[in-house]
């Protein structure tokens, strides 16, 4: 198949940005990377064969649809990614600097009539497309090879190539190299991933007729393969989509980075916190939260809003567990990935909106999120589709600002406006949790632990007020006391409340999943049983316990990891439900048994209540594992 060198234009207006020098470093630094024209060779790296069987098809996995559409290849290689995406799409032009690789390539994957080989410099004035003419451009390390002014130019010609609707996507190796292949010279630019994200959100273009053009941040995120089999977060995907710029589109994200999270606000959170901490109480009540998961080495973790990493980090570290953070700001997770460098643990992280973001069911075995939820409106159906991506047994920790059950006054109102929080009181938090299937759900008010810490944090910087000032400014120091002593106001007013819930999912899947024995039985209280009491057992022939006895003949009985739970007070609302149904339907019921049947059930539920409310009869929840 012909090479080709140009098709259509592009706008005049763009600067020369082809650099002579830089482009001759980069062109000879790849001639020796080149000369076997393998994979390893392509990836710097002798594991490469291995890398690649997990990589190539997660960096696939995150691209958009391209059935019949046309692609764009920058850096086509010998064609790692070429025949993948021929399959799919409707026309493919590969373009490479290197006319040996470009010639590799075209062996390999010419039979495939829809793609176009091309020998060029991404750089070069020669490299033209017509406007909107491309419906993804796709890269996979070539940024890292141009100048800082390079990247900034081709990304405007990218915007101009790319349709209306269509897709940018790159990954480049950011703060130091990956591969393990010896190097006389490195003249790669490991650039900070926020040097992408802020050139790209900044690329701007107008046409002929006063249309303004943009990219909108799809997704940002660390390859997986390269942080399962390196522990390295430095290879980062971005996909950008070109879309119509709006005043009035700008987003929730936006609002995140801009206002509520922007760097400096970051930086100023991280020194109350601690390091790689924005939430509250910071490392001491991560260790208190997390020893509640009892998390086991291999498990997979899930941390819904992980802010700048500092729990990943500690649990990853401390328990040999894989984490996927995933937070809606892209300042966090960049901070993230700074915090990351040199620690060697198996966190990804990813700029992704928990409502939208989708895993296959039973992926995780533990969720985990610390003051975030608060963001989002729609609690019940996040949490329905944290249920589903749970594996049976799963666990869920929760903390989150929370308020109490009254109106609130006109100022918590106002803030919780501001700020665009959905409050809701600590027990209606834990019953949305329940209605989305959880079980065992714990909603604890901790209210009085959130004040000590906010104490805590606030007398540390009033301590060390020059420093703080010094490092960040006055306005700054007067901004975290001011909010610091707002939020102890409203929450000794009791308006603000900070509540924790945990959950396990489902009990009879953790059953099904652990091979459990699941038992619930009826009880006894401890205590002797009252003659009427007595007289039923005798009368019914049982054999009753009071609720630890029960799990203490399991333990006997050579099980291991017994749960013994009192759950009378679930007896005694579903007796209640059950019995208001038997009278709701009374007529029907005696027309389809008797008087007497009926009687007999209506008297029957009403002395268990009797017993149940008294105390004397009890009903338990065992579970047991073996040995």
């Amino acid at each position: 198949m012909a090479h080709i060198h140009t098709n259509g234009n592009i706008s005049p207006s763009f600067p020369n940005s082809y650099s002579g020098e830089e482009r001759e470093i980069q062109k000879n630094y790849w001639k020796e990377h080149s000369v076997g024209l393998s994979v390893e060779a392509m990836m710097l790296d002798s594991k490469a064969a291995d890398l690649d069987k997990e990589e190539r098809p997660e960096i696939l996995s995150l691209l958009p649809p391209i059935e019949g559409e046309k692609v764009l290849e920058f850096g086509a290689g010998i064609g790692r990614f070429t025949s993948e995406l021929a399959q799919k799409a409707g026309q493919v032009i590969a373009v490479d600097f290197i006319e040996s690789v470009i010639k590799k390539n075209e062996n390999i994957n010419g039979h495939y009539k829809n793609v176009k080989f091309m020998c060029a410099d991404v750089t070069s004035p020669d490299m033209k497309f017509s406007s909107e003419s491309m419906d993804l451009i796709f890269s996979n390390w070539l940024l890292m090879y141009l100048s800082d002014k390079e990247v900034e130019d081709l990304a405007k010609k990218m915007l101009q190539w790319t349709k209306v609707g269509g897709y940018i996507f790159f990954r480049e190796s950011c703060f130091h190299q990956s591969g393990d292949n010896k190097r006389k010279y490195n003249p790669t630019h490991y650039r900070e991933p926020k040097f992408y994200t802020k050139l790209f959100k900044e690329c701007h273009m107008n046409d002929d007729v006063g249309n303004s053009y943009e990219f909108s941040l799809v997704s940002c995120k660390c390859v997986g393969a390269y942080v399962r089999n390196k522990k390295n977060q430095n290879q980062i995907c971005w996909l950008w989509r070109k879309k119509v710029s709006s005043d009035n589109d700008r987003g929730f994200q936006r609002f995140l980075d801009n206002v509520q999270y922007k760097s400096s606000g970051i930086l100023r959170y991280e020194r109350v916190f601690g390091q790689g901490f924005v939430s509250t109480g910071g490392l001491e009540t991560t260790k208190e939260f997390v020893a509640k998961l009892d998390l086991k080495p291999g498990q997979k973790v899930l941390d819904v809003g992980c802010g700048i990493g500092g729990g990943d980090f500690y649990m990853a570290e401390n328990f040999d567990v894989d984490v996927v953070g995933i937070d809606l700001s892209v300042n966090m997770i960049s901070f993230a990935l700074e915090h990351a460098i040199g620690l060697k643990c198996s966190v990804e992280f990813e700029v992704a909106d928990c409502t939208k973001k989708e895993y296959p069911d039973n992926t995780f075995d533990v969720i985990y999120s610390r003051d975030t939820i608060l963001h989002i409106q729609d609690k019940p159906a996040l949490f329905r589709t944290f249920y589903k991506w749970l594996k049976p047994g799963g666990k869920v920790l929760i903390t989150d600002y929370c308020r109490s059950p009254k109106t609130p006054s006109p100022d918590f109102a106002n803030y919780i406006k501001q700020r665009g929080y959905d409050l809701h009181d600590v027990q209606a938090y834990g019953q949305m949790l329940k209605d989305a299937g959880f079980d065992e759900v714990i909603a604890e008010d901790r209210t009085d632990q959130f004040m000590k810490v906010l104490k805590r944090e606030l007398d540390a910087v009033e301590k060390e007020k020059d420093e703080f000032i010094s490092d960040f400014s006055k306005e700054d120091y007067e901004d975290i006391v001011g909010g610091w002593n707002s939020k102890l106001l409203r929450s000794s007013s009791g308006e603000q409340k900070w509540g924790q819930a945990s959950i396990v999912q489902n009990i009879l899947q953790m059953v099904e999943a652990w091979r459990k024995v699941l038992i619930t039985d009826y009880c006894r209280s401890p205590k002797t049983p009252s003659p009427d009491f007595a007289n039923y057992i005798k009368q019914r022939g049982y054999d009753l316990h009071d609720v630890q006895a029960y799990g203490q003949m399991l333990k006997d009985a050579g099980f291991d990891e017994v749960i013994a739970e009192d759950r009378t007070d679930q007896f005694m609302k579903v007796l209640k439900r059950e019995l208001d149904a038997v009278e709701k339907e009374k007529d029907e019921f005696i027309s389809d048994f008797s008087k007497e049947d009926y009687e007999d059930i209506v008297g029957g539920w009403n002395s268990k209540l009797l017993r149940s409310s008294s105390g004397e009869q009890k009903w338990g929840l065992f579970i047991a594992k073996k040995n």
